[in-house]
């Protein structure tokens, strides 16, 4: 029985080292794929640029605290890339997926490791990307304190994989339709805005911030860079705040296994 688990942990390890292997020999894809998203914070940066134009605070936010906030989320936010979200989905529509149920393994644990692998080198490539950038635009705050950075750290390690459940559910999906194009671009918007991706979610009206603060999807941004930046002011709330990461993100795990043993039945495989 150890035996069988080792191998099947030397399986996972495997799949992540494939991903790494996969992401370096399309490097070109994922480096535009990264690229792509930096345009997007640019092109917010700006626009958050002009609305502080003559205002020293808009809403608590002085514009160094709303720059640092713009590139914290991008350094988040691209720890799971389109490109990763997009194996998930492109093995349930090229029919990967059947080989999959062959194999005595976990898919979801499996997409995982291949997600992590992706994620290794996607992280890296952004942290070059703000550190040859972030001069041009002034730079960002570091967070106020070791303790503020340490759960900084262990929040991040949370939203990773609240996102990553996000995105297996939705890409799950993709075995009731025929394209996964549309279904990305809704869990996208649908992330960006309740996660404060977009904009903070403090700067939300009273319904739609009450919605949001029960919503998982604050756990993939908001709430990380908030402790980075000591909103989160106490250890109390740092606590409280990555409580609520990790409930979430078992409970979307335990969701996504459910939903899984239903959207399977959706596959055939011919002669079987």
């Amino acid at each position: 029985m150890g035996m069988a688990k080792m191998a099947l942990n030397r399986k996972y390890i495997s799949m992540f080292k494939a991903a790494v292997q996969d992401c370096l020999a399309y490097r070109l894809s994922y480096l535009f794929n990264i690229l792509a998203q930096f345009v997007s914070v640019f092109t917010i940066f700006y626009i958050w640029k002009a609305l502080f134009n003559g205002r020293d605070t808009l809403n608590g936010y002085t514009w160094g605290q709303m720059r640092t906030y713009l590139f914290v989320t991008f350094g988040v936010n691209a720890l799971i890339s389109w490109y990763s979200e997009s194996r998930v989905s492109n093995r349930i529509r090229d029919g990967s997926v059947a080989m999959d149920l062959l194999k005595p393994y976990d898919f979801q644990k499996a997409q995982l490791a291949g997600s992590l692998g992706g994620s290794v080198t996607e992280i890296a490539v952004a942290l070059i990307f703000c550190a040859v950038l972030l001069p041009l635009f002034g730079g960002v705050s570091l967070p106020p304190d070791p303790p503020h950075a340490v759960c900084f750290l262990v929040s991040v390690v949370f939203s990773y994989l609240v996102k990553f459940d996000v995105v297996y559910i939705f890409s799950l999906i993709c075995f009731y339709t025929t394209s996964s194009l549309g279904i990305r671009w809704a869990r996208g918007a649908v992330t960006d805005l309740f996660s404060g991706a977009l904009i903070p979610i403090t700067f939300f009206p009273g319904p739609l911030l009450a919605l949001t603060r029960i919503l998982p999807f604050q756990g993939v941004v908001y709430i990380p860079v908030s402790i980075y930046m000591g909103t989160a002011a106490s250890f109390t709330d740092m606590l409280r705040a990555m409580a609520f990461q990790a409930v979430w993100a078992a409970a979307l795990w335990f969701l996504g296994k459910a939903f899984w043993r239903v959207a399977v039945r959706q596959v055939t495989i011919l002669g079987g």
